[in-house]
């Protein structure tokens, strides 16, 4: 189902009719009216969205055809002479006579067959009895006639109107929608899909995968800032979490052993770990930097009630020797321990 915040007011092409102008008569073919959006603007052109507004009979309104100029022009056709904006029954707008009430309404410049922006409203058209859709209320449309003949007939083109519900008494109403949405208005589509559980009874396992024989090599040492430094990665490795039923996240901690070379050792606190999250919901813990590491701390998190599945994970290693550390290669351990929550 559609559903719009902004509605399309257009003209919409009736039967042919007789027209008549009060006390004359006189005929001539049904205009053509022109297709087009109207909006609504209030006394200070302001743009008002007119789906679900309530307005008061003697609100000092204004309709256009441009949602962002209330001084865009309508266009009469070559034979029309004057204009008239009107309040007339629904389904008989293009019927002269039926006219409930209506007023003049002039050119933009002597010559032109342009009109600004028309008053909706409905206490000004002020010829005719307008209180009688006031009093009684049901359905109307406030609209601008493009006239000929001293407004006895319509001129070829140039009709534009507003379907309005008016409330009996009070005379307060709000715009009828009427064809497809503007073009740029928002509108939504309400959708639904029903899912079922990965495991009816029971969450799947929670499990930690890492490479057999894994092994992390950082690369050949050089000097920075006149310290031994090396760097690698940790190497790729995943958790998968597969509790789509209680979801209830872990924790991943890493734990780093001293470095030996026989005899001689570097402190743990050497290596800096920097987790990082190849893919997956989870987050990853703060950097420990070389020389200050803990050498036990956490690596990265899922927290209860976010996405499961598989998370792949990475880490950035640094390893800085101390300046009076002896010449060698240096072995260690580095310990992943996963938890649920």
């Amino acid at each position: 189902m559609l559903k719009s915040n902004f509605a399309r007011f257009a003209a919409v092409g009736l039967a042919a009719a007789a027209l008549v102008s009060l006390g004359a008569t006189a005929a001539n073919a049904a205009p053509v009216p022109t297709e087009g959006p109207l909006y609504v603007y209030d006394g200070n052109g302001i743009l008002i969205p007119t789906a679900g507004h309530v307005f008061d009979w003697n609100d000092n309104i204004s309709a256009s055809l441009s949602a962002t100029d209330m001084a865009a022009p309508f266009h009469c056709s070559a034979d029309a002479t004057d204009s008239y904006t009107f309040l007339a029954p629904q389904g008989q707008e293009l019927t002269r006579s039926a006219w409930q009430a209506y007023a003049p309404n002039g050119f933009t410049a002597e010559g032109s067959k342009d009109l600004l922006a028309f008053t909706l409203s409905p206490y000004q058209q002020t010829n005719g009895t307008q209180g009688v859709a006031k009093v009684n209320g049901g359905k109307w449309s406030l609209g601008l006639a493009c006239t000929k003949d001293n407004g006895v007939n319509y001129a070829s083109s140039g009709v534009w109107w507003l379907p309005v519900t008016v409330e009996a008494g009070t005379g307060k109403f709000t715009a009828d929608p009427v064809g497809d949405p503007v073009v740029g208005s928002p509108a939504t589509i309400d959708l639904e899909a029903t899912t079922v559980p990965v495991a009816p009874d029971v969450d799947g396992p929670l499990s930690l995968n890492v490479p057999v024989g894994a092994k992390a090599t950082l690369g050949a040492a050089a000097l920075v800032n006149g310290l031994s430094t090396s760097t690698g990665k940790l190497g790729e490795f995943t958790v998968t979490d597969e509790r789509a039923l209680s979801k209830k996240g872990w924790t991943l901690t890493s734990s780093v052993a001293d470095f030996v070379n026989g005899t001689n050792t570097i402190d743990k606190k050497q290596l800096g770990i920097k987790p990082i999250v190849v893919s997956g919901t989870a987050v990853a813990a703060a950097a420990q930097v070389a020389g200050s590491a803990t050498g036990s701390a956490p690596f990265a998190e899922l927290a209860p009630l976010a996405a499961v599945g598989t998370t792949k994970l990475n880490a950035d290693l640094t390893f800085v020797a101390p300046k009076d550390s002896v010449v060698g290669t240096y072995t260690s351990k580095l310990t992943l321990t996963l938890a649920s929550k």
